[in-house]
């Protein structure tokens, strides 16, 4: 089991440093920092969904992500604490943060200087089979470009949180699957705001030939902030899910929605 206790630790060059430490039986104590700069643009700061899909990752380091060799894309990665988890704990050797890097300029400095707090090297390719590091890359799943495909190798997985309110993330990642590899595995965490946005969901999967699992976490993600623990699910209904191509019927599976709060 993996737990991270968040604390805000310091502010410099103007963005605030979050330490998550994780508390496992199996590993010696580890401080992940994560740079935050708290502004109208959400994704400069950590969301909830972000710290359950970085314990996803965690607990599934010797399951799902079982190879190494292996190449890991985070999509609309903002604070990229999933990668960073990722890297830390050798889960991926390969492993490219990905954001709307013109829309978000400060985004680009924000992920740089989270690899410098964490030690990783912030890498231009993987032409280096020595290379140890993270790729940042912009792509803008509005806009979609084929030039992007030009710039990654082959994917083996993506992950992401927190879209519901992008849910056009949705045909990029079909974009992906098409044009880079049909056999991507996309796992995603994020909140069911309204009903209207998950029926959204529901019809971008029909549309595009994809079909989604619910999977079950190990144990509930618990943090603290403010001297007060949380879960991270609460009543929030957040989940991992993986989402595939579908090569035959669409297999939507039902759930109940408790819908939380905006």
């Amino acid at each position: 089991m993996l737990k991270f206790k968040k604390s805000v630790i310091s502010k410099m060059n103007k963005f605030n440093i979050s330490s998550f430490f994780t508390n496992s039986q199996n590993e010696p104590k580890t401080e992940i920092k994560i740079a935050e700069f708290c502004q109208a643009n959400y994704g400069y700061y950590i969301w909830p969904c972000s710290v359950i899909l970085a314990n996803f990752v965690y607990l599934n380091k010797n399951k799902i992500f079982d190879s190494q060799d292996g190449v890991v894309l985070e999509i609309g990665a903002g604070t990229s604490l999933p990668s960073i988890v990722a890297k830390k704990f050798n889960i991926f050797n390969k492993i490219i943060v990905t954001d709307n890097l013109n829309e978000n300029s400060k985004l680009f400095d924000l992920i740089k200087y989270t690899l410098e707090l964490n030690e990783i090297e912030l890498i231009n390719g993987f032409d280096n089979p020595n290379s140890n590091g993270v790729l940042i890359q912009h792509f803008d799943w509005t806009h979609l470009d084929g030039n992007f495909l030009d710039k990654i190798p082959k994917i083996d997985f993506i992950i992401g949180s927190d879209y519901s309110k992008k849910l056009d993330l949705v045909v990029a990642i079909r974009f992906l699957i098409e044009f880079n590899n049909e056999k991507i595995e996309f796992y995603t965490t994020f909140q069911i705001r309204s009903f209207d946005s998950y029926m959204k969901l529901i019809y971008l999967l029909q549309k595009y030939s994809l079909k989604f699992q619910k999977l079950e976490i190990e144990d509930q993600v618990v943090f603290k902030k403010n001297q007060t623990e949380h879960l991270a699910h609460t009543n929030y209904n957040r989940f991992v899910q993986k989402m595939v191509r579908s090569f035959g019927d669409i297999a939507i599976q039902k759930r109940l929605l408790n819908v939380g709060p905006t």
